[in-house]
């Protein structure tokens, strides 16, 4: 079964049957031509960017925490622990203020931020997992001194 090709704008997202209805809409469209809207949307892609990043060393601080109090270097899984828990507090306050900046956003009616609203709500629940790992931790290290 053939599938008809679509052409999407880089800008509002929105797609077309064909390339010469997207430059059509190129000309007008009004993503692409409002900067402050562009600005709006490099500035939450940024964000976004930092908290995905932080999530992924979370997961790794984490993973290296439980090795190595698996392997008894306790100092080293204490410290581990430690920067997992900064860094997914730091990264639940930025993924805070991520949503804060969608729902603003979202009053403007732009439609390219409905992606980034679901990539938010997938943050979100890995955010939760991360607080989860963090009370596992808590239960683990809890023999380990401060």
């Amino acid at each position: 079964m053939s599938r008809e090709p679509s052409h999407s704008c880089a800008s509002c997202e929105q797609t077309f049957g064909s390339k010469w209805a997207l430059t059509e809409h190129a000309k007008s469209c009004p993503v692409k031509r409002n900067a402050e809207l562009a600005r709006i949307h490099e500035a939450l892609a940024w964000k976004q960017e930092r908290v995905e990043r932080a999530i992924g060393l979370c997961y790794r601080y984490a993973a290296r925490a439980f090795a190595a109090h698996h392997s008894a270097r306790l100092e080293e899984a204490h410290r581990f622990r430690q920067w997992f828990t900064e860094e997914y507090q730091e990264a639940a306050g930025e993924l805070e203020q991520l949503h804060s900046g969608l729902l603003a956003a979202s009053k403007l009616l732009f439609p390219r931020l409905e992606r980034m609203k679901r990539e938010a709500g997938t943050l979100l629940e890995q955010i939760k997992d991360l607080v989860a790992i963090d009370a596992v931790m808590n239960r683990l290290f809890a023999g380990i001194g401060s």
